[in-house]
């Protein structure tokens, strides 16, 4: 690591950056000294940006070892100041970015002096800085006053190693025990679980992941006999000691790993003010005998098929938890599909309301209950949240229902041009069900109603009872088109079709033709086919003009065509510009600019 002198002095006299009011009035007949002060962010362990040098103001407090009264300044935004001073001895004090003037206070007041900050407000800065110095002054000098940041930097980055990349994605990040305070001008601990927060975590997709954060001081010290890197974990870390907290998951399961930053990766907890963190980590697996990796595994029995009316379906939901002594796990659950009523262990729980499951390291069952009296689909989703936000759902599916409800179809046509349909006959059958079907369709393609009916795309009808139906299919897009229909009776239960049509690319030709009338070149565009877009034919037409005697003028003539959807015909005209009442006019040669494709896809446009 590198450490960099970052320095900005911009020289000010005194009064600049105070009142008169704030200078006491020299002893009678004592000569006084210049002192020039200039203010400098510290060294830090490596290059920082700008943000992190920035001072907008400085409370300067001088306190005299005599006894003497103590002078306080306040300077916005300055880094040096002139001013005079009996000689003597001084204790000197700077606060930075305190934001505002902190007015005349006594030493022990200054000394005891605390900054507090929201631990995901910090990066917003600027940081708080302090010094504190003895100042002998015996003559004219200069003094330099280094500002310390009471913030360390930890620069993290993560990988997941090659072998394990495959499981194994990272989901989030965040900083655990986040000081929310730090002491001025003396060492700074958390103590307390009030003393530190978690911040919102840094959501991540993949096997790679890196972050810069800022931390408050907190000097957790050391803890001797830690022989490895594995040793350093939370069975011996101090109670408030600042780690980094990657959450991921692995085939379904919840990975946990812990680093403490620090001066090693094995003994030091401290985080020290004005410091940079680097730290590299590759994951390798998820070995539960490391107590840096901790896992929550959640496994649910699944529901039978499907249970009459009325029936109970039961499952238990497991919950596993490793090296996790911290944590605290929560069971919800939400009813996306069915009618019924919920219990867990017995009792009956509001969908939506977290059930406390589990605190810490161990294994924890649930026994889910489910009772509809009505046929129907059923999906249940459990979940289990634990105290980091960090969820696992499980969803368990039934079918609540009476006869059967069968659905057969044919299908005629599948690869189609635009232009083309294909047919879908259709039968819905239920011994014994009277009631009406709600036909929902799904997909790409446009469907319509009947052989022969109305083009308006249907998403849903009503079929009246058992029988037949017919569906026209229209191809919207190259390629596969998926479609689903989907027939529910009126106790919930349904059938589908799923099926696709294939859409195939078709040519249509566009030629124009030359007209004059009125002064006027017309030009009409036929299109082979109907355009399926509203469709702009710019077409430049170079034309011979004769004039009487014989002279000839070429021109050209520039006309938008427009071809409204589904139709095949467009006309547009242009002024002929005057050329005369015995000219005569001749289209020699043309070009044309469009739309070469239509939006969809289906149809190529060409220029004959």
């Amino acid at each position: 690591m590198k450490k960099i002198l970052y320095s900005i002095v911009c020289m000010l006299l005194f009064y600049s950056a105070c009142s008169d009011s704030d200078i006491e009035p020299n002893p009678p007949g004592q000569a006084m000294q210049q002192v020039t002060l200039t203010f400098s962010p510290g060294e830090a362990c490596t290059r920082m940006a700008a943000d992190e040098t920035r001072i907008d103001d400085i409370n300067l407090y001088l306190f005299p070892t005599g006894g003497s009264p103590a002078r306080h300044l306040y300077l916005t935004p300055q880094r040096a100041i002139v001013l005079e001073l009996p000689k003597g001895d001084y204790t000197l004090y700077a606060v930075a970015n305190a934001g505002t003037d902190l007015g005349e206070q006594t030493q022990d007041y200054v000394r005891s002096l605390r900054f507090d900050r929201d631990p995901d407000a910090l990066a917003d800065g600027p940081f708080p800085m302090s010094a504190e110095q003895a100042v002998s002054v015996r003559g004219d000098m200069r003094l330099d006053v280094t500002l310390v940041r009471a913030v360390a930097k930890v620069n993290f980055s993560c990988t997941v190693a090659a072998e394990f990349a495959s499981k194994l994605e990272i989901k989030s990040v965040r900083i655990c025990n986040a000081p929310c305070s730090v002491s001025l001008f003396a060492p700074s601990r958390a103590t307390t679980s009030g003393d530190v927060a978690d911040t919102t975590p840094d959501a991540a997709t993949g096997q790679t992941f890196s972050a810069s954060y800022y931390l408050l001081e907190n000097r957790q010290g050391t803890v001797a006999g830690i022989g490895a890197q594995e040793g350093k974990n939370q069975t011996v870390a101090p109670e408030e000691a600042t780690y980094i907290y990657i959450e991921g998951e692995a085939d379904g399961v919840k990975v946990a790993y812990r680093i403490y930053p620090g001066e090693n990766n094995t003994t030091d907890f401290n985080i020290v003010r004005n410091r940079v963190y680097n730290t590299d980590a590759r994951i390798l697996g998820m070995n539960t005998v490391d107590w840096r990796v901790s896992t929550a595994e959640v496994a649910v029995t699944p529901l039978a098929e499907s249970y009459a009316p009325g029936a109970s379906a039961t499952a238990t939901l497991e919950l596993v938890s490793t090296n996790d002594a911290g944590n605290d796990f929560y069971l919800s659950y939400h009813l996306d599909a069915g009618q019924g009523t919920v219990t867990i262990d017995g009792e009956h729980r509001t969908e939506g309301t977290p059930y406390p499951l589990l605190s810490g390291s161990g294994t924890a069952t649930a026994e889910i209950a489910y009772t509809q009296d009505t046929p129907g689909d059923v999906r249940l989703r459990l979940i289990v949240t634990d105290r980091y936000g960090f969820s696992m759902e499980r969803e368990l599916t039934t079918v609540y229902k009476n006869p059967e409800l069968t659905l057969t179809y044919t299908q005629q046509g599948n690869e189609l041009t635009v232009y083309d349909r294909a047919y879908i006959d259709y039968t819905v059958s239920q011994p014994g069900y009277t009631g009406n079907y709600t036909v929902t369709i799904v997909g790409v393609p446009s469907v319509f109603y009947g052989r022969y009916g109305s083009d308006v795309p249907l998403t849903t009808y009503t079929q009246y009872g058992n029988g037949s139906n017919t569906l026209r299919v229209k191809p919207n897009m190259v390629g596969p088109n998926p479609l689903k229909i989907t027939v529910t009776d009126t106790d919930g239960h349904s059938a589908e079709i799923i099926t696709s049509v294939m859409g195939v690319t078709t040519t249509a030709d566009l030629k124009p033709t030359f007209s004059t009338a009125s002064g006027l070149l017309y030009v009409t565009v036929e299109s082979s086919r109907p355009v399926i877009d509203d469709l702009t034919v710019r077409v430049t037409a170079n034309a011979d003009i004769y004039s009487y005697g014989g002279t000839v003028t070429k021109k050209q003539y520039i006309v938008s065509v427009n071809i409204e959807a589904d139709r095949t015909t467009g006309k547009g005209s242009v002024s002929l510009g005057g050329i005369g009442t015995y000219a005569t006019f001749s289209v020699t040669s043309y070009t044309a600019e469009f739309k070469r494709t239509s939006d969809n896809g289906l149809v190529e446009y060409k220029l004959q």
